[in-house]
């Protein structure tokens, strides 16, 4: 019986029956089936028994079974009988077959070698002309459906073959009988190591044989593919990368730029260009730098192999919002040019910033400070001097009788130096953390040996300063007084030598060693102890230290939407020493332009839109913040604001919603863009953000055979060169496994029911033909 039953009921890869069990639809009492069977069987002897007496007994018998058996069936087919076996089978090895469809793949090698041409041909079934116009993606596709290689047959003829696809993401492919169809390479990053653990995690349970990798070895998203490789080694999975695309490409390329994207008119800016090249040999490329498609820069650089940096010095001569581009010449041969540019958004200002400038008395740090101020037309100065002759405010209204407490939404920046706490009350040192806090204006202090910041310890002042402090006490002459200080340098902190404020000289190199010989400093506040929380230090002592450790003598943090900026030394007058205003006057001025814009741009306008960058990648998510202050369209309190983006070549629009994010006036979110320049709107308000085909995929070009190779010996596979592919269904193993599975199959639902009682009612009508019986 179990024979009949695995012949007849059991699945292909079935390799024995334990046991059995047959059962009866409804429920039927066995007693009743009987009684039902019993009847049958009379019946039939009893309807022969009453044909012509002349009938054999051996022929009446015949009959009877036979008229019964059909009854048996019949009987059977309406009480639908089914039989549960416990059965064990042999699982057939799966073999996950994984083709890379990230960007990457959509490159075609147009100037190829000879050798990877005619391999590649022979590998698609295809002629070399036809190859060199094929995308690798499409040269997969045709791999796949060479019916001379016959690869996907082969391999499904020891395994159980599956096909999936991967960018970011992975996908299972159908196998289509006829025709492989493989998608567009669109894909705008590739992680390996996620397809390969997305691939082991869906097929759980099953046994496993190798990964194949139709791939050109890039990954750039995810974690590390050497440490998976190493994982499939532990759990005897092996993987075989097949390589597609040339190894050593031609390529020259723009990796990125570096540089501010708010710029100032006439201000000289430092950009720093990353290249990177392979295949190529040592020579000079031109370079331009555009805003727009006005020429800025341009240079002849000096390329070799691997990655590289060069520095460039522009000057904006003009106000607005630009696409800065760096472009480079083709390579002689090179054939993929998209990532020989890179694109930035940049805005050029050329608007005043307000500062108040407020000391207690003039010292020689507010002289020379006024001066740049007053010298440079992007500064409207307001002076106020505690000690100042008061009827100088009448003859000169760029001075003030009064420190404005209660009117700083005309002011960006406030500097205080050696102005004593005792001229505030409490609630005037409120308003002013208030202002920088909640209106997002910027605080300057300048140390001084009373005044600042000594006497402001224990107040609001004191709290959003950036540095912890200590009360100390001093004499008005040490500021200036060399006999009895130990003259001392002012080192760069790594944040400080990437710092604008710090930034006395454009090339990075070269402003080290500006500040290594910068004049000594003769005193410093000692009461400073050490950087808060979240606080950046960007010059340090340059030869004591406390029990903290090194003393942080320029400090910058932000403080709410505000940000504030510590001097603990007071001599940068000092730099003047045979350079004149160079250094001193270069800065304060980037000193006081970065600090004074996050209030200049944002609440002046009474809308802020505040973006990390303005340069994204298509599909990229995009953080965005927005303040309104001051608005007289909206109070702020809305629960929500609608942003509509415009692009500016198509004029296509997109709506986007930010929720109230707590504070009054604030709103966040995030939204993804397509390709294109953009400007967000609120209102009468614009902020542009440049979205563009993400390169991530084209920095490298070449497919990645050194790479491939490793994973492959990390798992103990083989990296598969395209003239070894006839050979992958040989180097498979298969790893078959017996599992116990119960099936439940329907008796009456298999053709053999059909087919037997066709038979034996054909075989009965035929007897009775035989004997002449009607």
């Amino acid at each position: 019986m179990n024979s009949l039953l695995k012949l007849f009921y059991a699945n292909d890869n079935t390799e024995s029956i334990s046991s059995y069990e047959l059962t009866l639809a409804g429920g039927l009492p066995s007693w009743l089936f009987v009684l039902l069977t019993s009847a049958l069987l009379a019946y039939a002897f009893v309807t022969y028994l009453k044909e012509s007496p002349q009938m054999s007994k051996k022929l009446r018998v015949t009959l009877s079974l036979i008229r019964f058996s059909v009854g048996f069936l019949l009987l059977l087919l309406f009480l639908q009988p089914t039989v549960k076996m416990d059965t064990q089978e042999s699982s057939r090895t799966v073999l996950p077959v994984l083709i890379d469809v990230s960007s990457s793949m959509s490159i075609t090698e147009t100037k190829s070698s000879d050798d990877y041409l005619r391999q590649m041909a022979e590998a698609c079934g295809l002629r070399k002309d036809e190859v060199s116009k094929l995308q690798r993606i499409d040269l997969v596709k045709a791999i796949l459906n060479n019916q001379e290689l016959n690869l996907i047959n082969k391999l499904q003829d020891k395994y159980s073959v599956k096909l999936y696809i991967f960018d970011q993401q992975t996908r299972q492919l159908k196998i289509d009988e006829e025709l492989i169809e493989l998608p567009q390479a669109k894909g705008e990053a590739t992680s390996l190591s996620s397809a390969v653990r997305y691939v082991e995690q869906s097929l759980r349970g099953l046994p496993l044989a190798d990964i194949i990798l139709f791939t050109d070895g890039v990954h750039n998203k995810g974690s590390s593919p050497q440490e998976m490789a190493a994982e499939l080694k532990s759990r005897n999975v092996r993987l075989f990368p097949v390589g597609i695309g040339m190894p050593e490409n031609i390529d020259v390329r723009v990796e990125s730029i570096v540089m501010d994207d708010l710029l100032f008119v006439d201000d000289e800016v430092e950009v720093k260009v990353n290249f990177a090249a392979s295949g190529i040999e040592d020579g000079i490329l031109p370079v331009q730098l555009k805003m727009g498609s006005k020429i800025v820069r341009s240079k002849n650089v000096e390329f070799r192999n691997g990655r590289f940096s060069e520095r460039f010095v522009i000057k904006p001569d003009q106000k607005g919002d630009f696409n800065f581009s760096v472009e480079l010449e083709q390579y002689p041969d090179e054939f993929f040019m998209d990532n020989n540019i890179q694109n930035k958004q940049i805005k050029v200002i050329d608007s005043e910033i307000r500062v108040l400038l407020a000391v207690q008395n003039p010292s020689w740090e507010y002289r020379y400070l006024k001066g740049m101020l007053d010298s440079d037309k992007r500064f409207k100065t307001k002076v106020f001097i505690r000690t100042g002759d008061s009827s100088r405010s009448s003859q000169d209204d760029q001075f003030l009788d009064a420190f404005p407490v209660d009117n700083l939404e005309e002011t960006d920046i406030i500097i205080l130096n050696n102005l004593e706490r005792d001229y505030f009350s409490f609630d005037d040192m409120n308003k002013l953390q208030d202002f920088v806090a909640k209106q997002g204006g910027s605080l300057l202090m300048i140390s001084a040996s009373s005044g600042t910041p000594s006497s402001y310890v224990g107040t609001p002042i004191e709290e959003m300063l950036p540095v912890t402090i200590s009360k100390v006490q001093e004499s008005d002459e040490l500021d200036t007084k060399r006999s009895r200080n130990r003259p001392f340098k002012l080192d760069l902190t790594p944040e400080g030598r990437d710092s604008i404020i710090t930034r006395l000289v454009p090339l990075a190199e070269e402003n080290v060693k500006v500040w290594q010989k910068l004049p000594s400093q003769h005193w410093y506040y000692k009461g400073i102890k050490r950087l808060k929380p979240g606080a950046t230090a960007l010059v340090k002592h340059g030869s004591v230290k406390n029990e903290y450790g090194s003393i942080p003598l320029m400090s910058y943090h932000r403080c709410g939407d505000g940000q504030v900026l510590f001097l603990g030394f007071n001599s940068v007058w000092r730099w003047r020493y045979k350079v004149g205003s160079l250094y001193t006057d270069r800065f304060w001025s980037q000193t006081i332009h970065h600090m004074g814009l996050n209030h200049l741009l944002g609440t002046s306008k009474g809308v802020h839109f505040q973006t990390s960058k303005r340069d994204y990648s298509a599909g990229e998510k995009i953080p965005l913040s927005v303040k309104i202050v001051g608005n007289a369209l909206r109070s702020g309190d809305e629960k929500s604001v609608e942003i509509l983006a415009v692009e500016l070549e198509s004029g296509e629009e997109k709506n986007f919603k930010l929720a109230h994010s707590g504070s009054k006036g604030s709103y966040a979110g995030q939204i993804v863009l397509p390709e294109g320049a953009w400007d967000l709107q609120l209102d009468d308000e614009k902020h542009r953000l440049s979205v563009s085909k993400s390169q991530l995929e084209f920095e490298r070009v070449s497919m990645d055979k050194t790479g491939l190779t490793e994973l492959a010996n990390l798992s103990d596979g083989q990296f598969i060169e395209i003239a070894d592919l006839d050979q992958i269904p040989e180097l498979m193993l298969e790893k078959p496994r017996t599992r116990s599975v119960i099936l439940e199959k329907s008796l009456w639902d298999n053709f053999i029911f059909i087919l037997l009682v066709s038979l034996l009612t054909a075989a009965e009508w035929l007897l009775r033909k035989k004997e002449n019986l009607p």
